[in-house]
């Protein structure tokens, strides 16, 4: 899920964690250090979490880079001053291998003072009440559009399925790699040129294309090995043939010689 998407649900997420507890747990820091320029709280580095979620599932393998997972908008007790709080954003990547995460905080720091104080009151509550709005729509989206929110969604029931289902119905790894991968493909050029709604229907229709698409190109290919085979049997029988008659010429030699 988009980091915006989750800063605009902030009202509900935010939680004010112990800061004896917090300090307790091992965590790896980012810090983003905003130029000059419009300084823009919180946007600059969700930007930032969304192109590095991105970028994994454009390397296409997901055990090299690993997936970022359970992005979300936090505060803490100020170390330094206990009366103030600090915001950043949270988030768990999960290694190459098995299901060992690491959390991974980022943080923000301004060079313009004024701005690290934040919006006024009444900026952020309508701000905060025109999120309200937000989930309608995205309903009202095109599915295609909402691609990298599908996928976090399909990772998360995939993480929380518990290994003996998904050996019971036969899932693989494998079978989620490949349903990324059409997630991935149904965004591209020529998907929406056949598929210009993007709707889940269209997803459906697509999947089901590449699937006999798939089917084909075995079916042919397992044709193709056939005739090869086929071939190579008609050989070995006219090598075989041959063999005989010239075997049989050499037999008829013999006796010839030996007659005279």
């Amino acid at each position: 899920m988009s980091a915006n998407n989750h800063i605009s649900q902030e009202d509900e997420k935010i939680q004010k964690d112990n800061q004896g507890k917090q300090s307790s747990k091992h965590y790896t820091a980012v810090i983003y250090v905003h130029g000059m320029g419009s300084q823009r709280r919180n946007e600059e580095v969700s930007n930032l979490i969304d192109q590095l979620d991105n970028f994994s599932y454009k390397a296409n393998d997901l055990d090299s880079l690993g997936k970022l997972s359970d992005i979300q908008a936090r505060l803490e007790e100020s170390r330094v001053d206990k009366e103030k709080n600090i915001s950043f954003i949270s988030t768990k990547h999960r290694k190459r291998t098995g299901d060992e995460t690491q959390t991974v905080r980022f943080y923000e720091a301004y060079w313009a003072p004024i701005m690290a104080g934040g919006s006024s009151v009444s900026d952020v509550l309508k701000w905060v009440f025109s999120q309200v709005f937000v989930p309608l729509k995205i309903l009202g989206e095109p599915w295609r559009s909402q691609a990298r929110l599908r996928r976090t969604a399909l990772l998360s029931l995939w993480h929380k399925m518990s290994e003996k289902k998904k050996a019971k119905y036969g899932y693989k790894k494998e079978d989620l790699k490949r349903l990324l991968k059409l997630y991935d493909d149904f965004e591209g050029l020529d998907a929406r040129r056949s598929f210009k709604k993007g709707s889940h229907k269209e997803f459906k229709d697509y999947v089901n294309q590449q699937q006999k698409a798939l089917y084909q190109g075995l079916k042919e290919k397992l044709t193709t090995r056939d005739l090869t085979k086929q071939h190579e049997k008609d050989q070995e029988s006219e090598i075989t043939a041959l063999e005989q008659e010239f075997q049989k010429g050499n037999e008829k030699n013999n006796f010839s010689s030996s007659r005279f």
